[in-house]
């Protein structure tokens, strides 16, 4: 019929209809359309997404239009979210919370926690991120889907978006907290497989044989990033010097540095990688070609006869012990709820239980630069202080105690003081 799936398309009529939908059964529950009232702005951003974003995200190859890339990192984004909504759904009630406000409750916690993660990652790497100019920058910006979420900046979002939430329709922010948290963490879980398959979050290089590594493939995130600090060229520079240009200690026998003539003592000023899609006739979604040009002091050197290796040092899979931690963690405190009689426990718990995760985390991985003036990065100075948030919650909720209807099922209301 020749009607595009985007853009004015078959996407933004399901989604038309689907509104229409929600407004029947909001009627029909006498609700008079309160509830899709409070998720328009969600289905604004959808509609924007489907008429201005997406149509210009599809890959081209030449003049070949290869369509919609469905990348790993958004398929696990989604399913974080559903599972995390599936878990939470089996204790909102207890709070009053039904299935309508359930979902309401989930696209005001989503939709803030994905634009936090998003505003967190963009300020924290906004002279890093590809695009010259502001405009450019600030679309790609815009790619969430393609990677680049920080994990606090999510949990501030949907914070910030639960607090707004309870309070609209007056209800405990911490007895609603402590039901989420371990849903979130689900999603999390699922959001750290999302980083394994894009690649980013990554960790060390693994030199120990008995432990677990993985090695990226050309094009990924990993394996620039070893471009870029010589360790796939064979290039060993001084750790002191941070930035270009950089002095050479040493060339690895039988490297891509030694096949090209580079040794040491000289300095390199810049190393510039490209990369690009495959050729037309091989899978558009398979290894990404990679160039390089090392530029010395009057002298360029390029990939060119002597190519670049097929794939990243053996690195330590951290996003999967993220992932891992995640899931304990989840069902850590989705059990710790059915123990515990006071509001606000069950986040606290989890807040320690995470800061602690994530300092040891930043251990393994090397993305992250120490921050002001100490080796601890930005991520593990935020967990510590989530972890003193966590500490002090214990403190300050020891006298907030659950309504009776919402205390576990093998707790004695009657006992409850």
């Amino acid at each position: 019929m020749g009607i595009p799936v985007l853009g004015f398309g078959w996407a933004l009529g399901a989604l038309l209809a689907w509104v229409v939908v929600r407004l029947a059964w909001s009627w029909r529950q006498q609700k008079g359309g309160k509830d899709l009232g409070e998720s328009i702005p969600v289905y604004g951003i959808l509609a924007a997404l489907i008429l201005f974003v997406f149509p210009n995200i599809e890959v081209k190859v030449g003049d070949a239009n290869l369509g919609m890339p469905i990348r790993g990192y958004g398929l696990m984004l989604m399913l974080g979210v559903i599972s995390g909504v599936a878990i939470t759904s089996l204790r909102s009630k207890r709070l009053g919370i039904q299935t309508d406000d359930l979902l309401s409750l989930a696209f005001w916690t989503c939709g803030a926690g994905i634009l936090g993660a998003r505003a967190f990652y963009v300020i924290q790497k906004w002279e890093e991120l590809p695009g010259g100019t502001f405009i450019g920058k600030l679309w790609t910006s815009l790619k969430f889907t393609e990677g680049g979420l920080v994990v606090y900046g999510s949990m501030m979002g949907g914070a910030i978006a639960i607090l707004a939430w309870c309070y609209v329709r007056k209800k405990n922010p911490f007895a609603v907290l402590d039901v989420v948290f371990p849903g979130f963490m689900i999603g999390l879980g699922f959001g750290r497989i999302g980083c394994f398959l894009h690649g980013c979050c990554f960790g060390g290089v693994c030199t120990l044989s008995y432990l677990p590594a993985v090695e990226f493939p050309r094009g990924s995130e990993p394996y620039l990033s070893q471009v870029l600090r010589g360790e796939l060229l064979g290039l060993e520079f001084d750790a002191k010097e941070t930035r270009f240009p950089k002095t050479i200690l040493q060339v690895k026998p039988q490297s891509w540095a030694e096949k090209v003539g580079l040794q040491a003592g000289q300095k390199i000023s810049a190393i510039l990688p490209e990369t690009a899609y495959p050729p037309i006739g091989e899978d558009p979604a398979g290894p990404q070609r990679v160039f390089v040009e090392v530029l010395t002091e009057g002298r360029s050197y390029t990939s060119g006869n002597s190519p670049l290796p097929d794939r990243s040092l053996p690195l330590h899979p951290a996003q999967l012990y993220s992932s891992m931690n995640a899931f304990v963690i989840a069902l850590v405190t989705f059990y710790f709820w059915t123990v515990t009689r006071r509001n606000g426990y069950v986040l606290a718990l989890g807040l320690c239980l995470y800061s602690v995760a994530r300092t040891v985390e930043e251990w393994i991985r090397v993305d992250e630069l120490g921050q002001f003036g100490t080796e601890l990065t930005i991520a593990q100075w935020i967990s510590l202080a989530g972890g003193a948030i966590g500490l002090a919650l214990f403190a300050v909720q020891r006298n907030s105690i659950r309504s009776p209807e919402v205390v576990p099922s093998n707790v004695d209301p009657s006992n409850v003081e």
